[in-house]
């Protein structure tokens, strides 16, 4: 069944997920005495180190990361089978953190793991376990790092333990691939693409104890102003898509000086009357039709519906991803 609200709960599901990259990093002395610092936005890395160079089929596969005594032995990333439509080439390095701007709330416990491959999306998630070692008391989430703005985007977490976590993406791309406008994400053209994780963690204490914990979307400002009653393409609600897109408008499109989506794009724009003549507003109507008619919704239920196995899991990702 498809829902029918514009909810909260599920564009924040939803959005858990964009940003990352930069300049190609200059080719590194192995020398010790030699000092290989990188000082990238936000965050300072030492020596890049690889680890793995393998080629996955379309029937898939797995990499493991065997390498004792570095902090990445054990790691793995498991590619479903027919995710992809052709051969995918990976490369898996990583680089220790010596510092970093990103304020109190996050701590690295791992590298940073840099994943690149030949790009686009695949056709069903991929999961990545990384080794940890978590400190009691502690919670642990995995992020996407973007060289570029030196931000930071939360990535899903299946399972955690005091020993490793286990997050899952259906790709490895850049914010900045994503944003150039060059590709066509669309048709699977395959570009060469990374992506920076680091998984970091936050006291459970603060994840219990803070009173609001607040992304800053306000509905009423930041949502659509119509009704999900349906479309054509869609009639029994487009739920996903209208989330999607709000999303996309209040973090790509708001910053640059866009105002309010509410009522933003309507025809009468009668902030008074918020009922009056919703569905004055086609194209963003057609637009949220449109991203769900697209988008695997019945997939991304059948997968909120496992992870609410894990509530505890799943509130913490959220607010830590927040904070």
């Amino acid at each position: 069944m498809k829902c029918l609200n514009n909810s909260g709960a599920a564009l924040l599901i939803t959005y858990l997920v964009l940003l990352f990259s930069c300049d190609p990093k200059e080719k590194l002395s192995t020398d010790p005495s030699v000092d290989n610092t990188q000082n990238l936005k936000n965050v300072v890395i030492g020596t890049t180190v690889d680890v793995a160079t393998t080629s996955i089929v379309t029937s898939g596969g797995s990499i493991k990361i065997t390498k004792p005594g570095t902090p990445v032995d054990g790691m793995e990333i498991s590619i479903p089978a027919n995710a992809f439509q052709s051969v995918q080439n990976f490369n898996i390095s990583y680089a220790e953190i010596k510092s970093h701007q990103l304020g109190f709330n996050f701590n690295p416990v791992s590298p940073m793991i840099t994943v690149a491959y030949d790009g686009g999306y695949s056709a069903t998630p991929m999961q990545v376990t990384i080794p940890i070692i978590l400190p009691a008391g502690q919670f642990a989430m995995a992020f996407f790092y973007d060289e570029l703005t030196g931000k930071l985007e939360g990535v899903p977490v299946l399972k955690l333990s005091s020993t490793s976590i286990t997050v899952a993406s259906s790709h490895f791309m850049s914010g900045s691939d994503l944003k150039s406008g060059s590709i066509n994400l669309k048709a699977g053209t395959l570009f060469k693409s990374k992506v920076n994780m680091i998984i970091s963690t936050i006291s459970e204490s603060i994840l219990e104890n803070t009173v609001i914990i607040s992304s800053g979307f306000i509905p009423g400002r930041d949502d659509w102003e119509f009704v999900n009653y349906g479309s054509y393409i869609e009639p029994n609600g487009h739920c996903a898509g209208q989330s999607i897109a709000a999303m996309w408008y209040y973090y790509e499109k708001k910053p640059i000086g866009g105002a309010g989506l509410y009522h933003q794009f309507d025809v009468l724009n009668d902030k008074l009357k918020p009922s009056f003549m919703w569905m004055d507003n086609p194209l963003g109507y057609r637009l949220s039709s449109t991203l769900y008619n697209d988008f695997n919704f019945q997939g991304w239920v059948r997968s909120v519906m496992f992870q609410s196995f894990v509530p505890g899991l799943m509130f913490k990702a959220f607010a830590s991803a927040i904070l």
